[in-house]
């Protein structure tokens, strides 16, 4: 998540009334129908949203002060110099992961790289719906 403020964590009751910048418009679903939906399990309305076509059109907005963005902790090297990046209270919330092969893929590399995945998994008790190829 990022803010231009000095704060050591954030929830998401206290974006309802920010400008969120969310991306991408497409293809949806997307992550901002994600984002959305946290907004809702929580009885929550995000009051202000920008949709925008891509994360880095995302961060250079918030870059500029127009708004604020939520981002999976795996991006906040992102612009680091630009921006601050601060995690939610709520500890439980997640994104998604979504791999997406093709349909005729049967290769070794496709199953190894997908048994390694599952794996970890495993090993730290993510939910997931295990495909077979």
């Amino acid at each position: 998540m990022l803010i231009k403020e000095n704060r050591t964590s954030i929830n998401l009751m206290d974006l309802t009334n920010e400008n969120l910048l969310l991306y991408p418009t497409a293809p949806r679903p997307s992550f901002i129908d994600y984002v959305l939906e946290l907004f809702e399990a929580r009885n929550l309305k995000a009051n202000y949203l920008t949709e925008v076509r891509e994360l880095h059109v995302a961060l250079g907005l918030v870059a500029a002060g127009e708004g604020l963005t939520i981002v999976p902790k795996t991006l906040e090297h992102l612009r680091s110099q630009e921006v601050t990046y601060i995690p939610f209270e709520d500890g439980h919330l997640t994104s998604p992961i979504v791999m997406s092969v093709r349909h005729f893929d049967k290769s070794e590399l496709l199953k190894t790289l997908l048994d390694v995945t599952y794996q970890i998994y495993d090993e730290e008790g993510f939910d997931y719906k295990r495909e077979k190829i």
